[in-house]
């Protein structure tokens, strides 16, 4: 019977850029079968075993002068210099913002006012009910944050009140967006209701205020 053995070699290459000190971190380690094996000290040019048996392979590598050089040129020069690549070729996605429209739904007169914000860029966001200008918390249920086709975000939160509870109280859905320079506030009203069709949402656009 033939014995195989597994073993695992991890080499974990990092490095860190800050943008407004011009601070730069670099972090290379060896592992093996899950457990530190040495690390590139970038100062002292060397790799620092981290166990007593990496200390034969830690004296080959730094003895193995193209090979080293090609780790130290990538740690040093080359993995900073694609970080900015990178960074620059994706400012445009990364800074972007896209505003949220804002929709009031309700299916029938019997179930809850739905308040759907959609196609906003990026995903933090906040979307709450107030009631008379207070945060209102009660029958309340806010549904998780979806990705869009487009590649933008989606929230709604529902709202169980009657009918005439919210003609004798201001219920307003509150949209809070860094893309927007004030809030969207909806207020609940017949009006501002689209009601669906067969069975999906006809749905026009309400908000959107930059």
């Amino acid at each position: 019977m033939v014995q195989m053995y597994v073993h695992t070699y991890l080499w974990i290459c990092h490095c860190d850029w800050d943008n407004d000190t011009g601070q730069i971190y670099r972090y290379n380690h060896v592992g093996f079968d899950g457990e530190d094996y040495m690390k590139l000290q970038v100062k002292e040019k060397k790799y620092i075993p981290q166990t007593q048996e990496a200390a034969t392979d830690a004296e080959s590598w730094n003895n193995k002068t193209d090979l080293f050089r090609n780790y130290l040129q990538f740690i040093t020069d080359d993995c900073i210099s694609f970080l900015r690549k990178y960074l620059e070729l994706g400012r445009t996605t990364f800074n972007r913002t896209v505003p949220p429209k804002v929709y009031l739904l309700q299916r029938n007169s019997s179930s809850p006012v739905v308040c759907l914000a959609t196609g906003f860029y990026p995903a933090i966001f906040n979307i709450t009910w107030r009631k008379n200008g207070q945060e209102h918390h009660e029958h309340v249920e806010t549904g998780e944050t979806l990705t869009n086709m487009d590649k933008t975000f989606q929230k709604r939160i529902s709202l169980r009140v009657r009918k005439e509870e919210w003609k004798k109280n201001r219920y307003t859905c509150v949209v809070q967006h860094k893309s927007l320079k004030k809030d969207i506030q909806k207020i609940l009203t017949e009006d501002e209701i689209i009601s669906n069709h067969s069975n999906g949402y006809t749905t026009t656009p309400i908000g959107g205020d930059k």
